[in-house]
């Protein structure tokens, strides 16, 4: 209990030095009141809409909780057998990797929700229920930010319908929560890039690096966040390099060092687990990763193909996923790929509009989300396509998809013109 509260110290003190209480009240108050004289000025339906299809994802997820999917996977079942430990107090350590080399940070809101519901299968599905549909306006305020209102509808209303993300969010298992990590990570510190100002450049960087540090308890897949963080810092910083844009870069270091701070300061527990019990730690990636497993080196042998040929089946499945191949294991095990048609359709015409303007921030942005986890997700593990593995990836398509879809109807407006 100490550690764990001396952990909540550092995290609410790096909370308290970016939003300090005194202004953080008065910015609370200032804010609400400009929100409400937008929404009386006709951004109401905007906000109705948010809820709408909040809601609607929310009732997608919930519904016959208990009861779709039909069976409990031996991976739930472990989740919530850890979870009630917890509750048990035979569970007391939430720094350490549990069942399937996860950490058991994430048995700890597990088991306040079987606290909550009583230990029933309900309770052990609602949190990534929760988690699913929250990640629905998440994903709104994002592309709004980044593309308008029109991409955030279509994107929000896509992935609130998406069978496949829904499927992952009535699961008791922690992959949902890596899309909603995700939008939040990248969407900070697209705010923090988009700033001018140091300061305010600063506190989301800050509350940036605590999301990224927090995302470390849950889902292997999570530990791709710094990755993409450090790729889009490093895209930002050159493009306004080459083009002599100097006043873009300036106040860049002190907000870096202070993302990489709060990251410390959230991961630092499991992190120096990590370092302490390196082969727990990558236990998982040492069983699944074509290279940690020595798959990769010993498949020539097996198959008689040259380890690039090998590499580019990896690839070409892996790529697949959304559009040629269906999923490869019991997870989720639909009999198509991961799209439908016309999402597939869209979905492609989305990529091919994104590499085009791929020198854009947010083009860039998306593409090196989707391809970053395709290619460690996919291409880098075994038998893919693998969907649990996947499904971080779920917001970058619903995304490609809106973007394919808007495009679509612009060509045929003017087309008709």
């Amino acid at each position: 209990t100490d550690v764990v509260v001396v952990w909540l110290l550092g995290i609410a003190a790096a909370l308290v030095a970016a939003f300090p209480p005194a202004t953080l009240a008065t910015d609370a108050v200032r804010r609400c009141k400009i929100r409400w004289r937008r929404i009386s000025r006709g951004n109401w339906l905007e906000n109705a809409t948010v809820a709408g299809l909040t809601i609607l994802a929310l009732m997608l997820r919930v519904a016959a909780l208990d009861s779709v999917p039909y069976t409990i996977g031996g991976d739930e079942a472990w989740h919530g057998l850890l979870a009630r430990q917890g509750l048990d107090g035979e569970l007391r350590n939430p720094f350490i990797m549990g069942y399937m080399s996860m950490p058991t940070f994430f048995y700890w809101p597990l088991s306040w929700s079987l606290w909550l519901v009583r230990n029933g299968v309900v309770g052990l599905r609602l949190p990534a229920a929760l988690v699913g549909a929250a990640t629905v306006p998440i994903l709104y305020g994002f592309a709004r930010h980044a593309w308008g209102r029109r991409i955030a509808v279509l994107s929000a209303l896509f992935l609130a319908g998406y069978d496949y993300h829904i499927h992952y969010s009535r699961l008791g298992a922690n992959n949902v929560w890596d899309p909603l990590l995700t939008l939040l990570t990248l969407w900070l510190a697209e705010l923090g890039l988009s700033s001018a100002d140091e300061a305010r450049r600063t506190k989301f960087f800050i509350l940036c690096g605590l999301i990224v540090g927090v995302s470390a308890y849950f889902y292997t897949g999570a530990r791709l966040l710094p990755l993409l963080v450090a790729a889009y810092v490093a895209f930002f910083w050159v493009k306004q390099r080459f083009q002599g844009r100097e006043k873009g870069t300036v106040g860049l270091l002190w907000p870096l060092l202070m993302l990489v701070l709060a990251f410390l300061v959230a991961a630092g527990p499991i992190l120096s687990y990590a370092l302490l019990h390196p082969d727990e730690w990558n236990a998982r990636l040492n069983q699944v990763g074509i290279v940690q497993s020595g798959w990769l080196a010993r498949e020539p042998g097996l198959t008689g193909k040259s380890t690039l040929r090998i590499l580019a089946d990896q690839f070409l499945r892996s790529a697949g996923a959304f559009h040629v191949f269906p999923d490869r294991t019991v997870w989720y095990g639909a009999d198509r790929p991961l799209l439908g048609f016309w999402a597939g359709v869209f979905a492609a015409l989305g990529m091919a509009w994104a590499l085009l303007r791929w020198k854009e921030r947010r083009y860039f942005l998306v593409l090196m989300w989707f391809w970053a986890v395709i290619i460690t997700g996919g291409m880098l593990t075994e038998s893919p396509p693998s969907s649990q593995r996947l499904v971080l990836a779920t917001p970058a398509v619903a995304l490609l998809v809106a973007i394919g879809l808007e495009q679509t109807v612009v060509l045929l407006q003017r087309l008709i013109r």
